[in-house]
């Protein structure tokens, strides 16, 4: 009898210990599990059912790596400007400018306006709140001015219907749209830039306000 109460601290203390390490083991397995997704939303997910867990540094370092190699894998402004935006004082900062100069650029020639305006562009408009379907963009009436290209596009999304003129700059392909701003819809679409991918142009924004993006069929 006084032998077993004299290890019953010592029981406690079994119980104690072996349950905090099975914790331990289950937040690991989670971890582990979260990361071998490979996926910003399973790191998320994780966070939320674990937020006092130690691997938090660690968790944000993983995002932050994913965030970056997404932005690479892009190659757009948009992407080096959201991972800036996203990592103001992130790691691969000092890359930025780098990658902003290895963006192929389309030199504005004859066959860079016909490849412009040989089919639509579909794609979708993300408001944040809100994310509209660009069924159809065609590029009309262009004209080339000094420095510019003048166009009106015939744009169909969803249940809007509307032309909306806009330039390109001829130097760099920076997209501006010119909406009335009377009409009793608008798009507001910020301003973006054209990139020839895989020998197709691609449209899509460079401001961090909205994101658009727009692919020829």
């Amino acid at each position: 009898m006084n032998i077993l109460k004299f290890n019953k601290p010592i029981f406690i203390g079994l119980v104690a210990f072996l349950m905090l390490t099975s914790c331990e083991n289950e937040e690991d397995k989670a971890w582990q599990a979260a990361v071998s997704k490979g996926s910003v939303e399973a790191i998320d997910s994780f966070m939320l059912a674990n937020p006092e867990s130690g691997y938090k540094a660690e968790a944000d370092a993983k995002k932050e790596a994913m965030a970056w190699a997404y932005a690479k894998s892009k190659n757009t402004i948009y992407a080096y400007k959201k991972y800036l935006m996203d990592y103001p004082s992130g790691k691969y900062k000092e890359e930025v400018n780098a990658q902003l100069d290895s963006i192929p650029a389309i030199p504005v020639d004859e066959e860079s306006l016909t490849v412009l305006t040989t089919n639509a562009f579909t794609g979708k408009i993300d408001y944040g709140n809100q994310v509209i379907q660009i069924i159809y963009l065609k590029f009309l009436q262009i004209e080339e001015t000094t420095g510019n290209i003048r166009f009106v596009a015939n744009i169909n999304a969803s249940n809007i219907r509307k032309s909306i003129p806009g330039s390109i700059k001829m130097d760099d392909f920076t997209i501006s749209f010119d909406e009335n701003t009377t009409d009793k819809v608008l798009l507001n679409l910020v301003e973006g830039k054209a990139y020839k991918v895989n020998n197709q142009i691609v449209l899509e924004s460079i401001n961090t306000d909205q994101y658009w993006r727009l692919e020829q069929n």
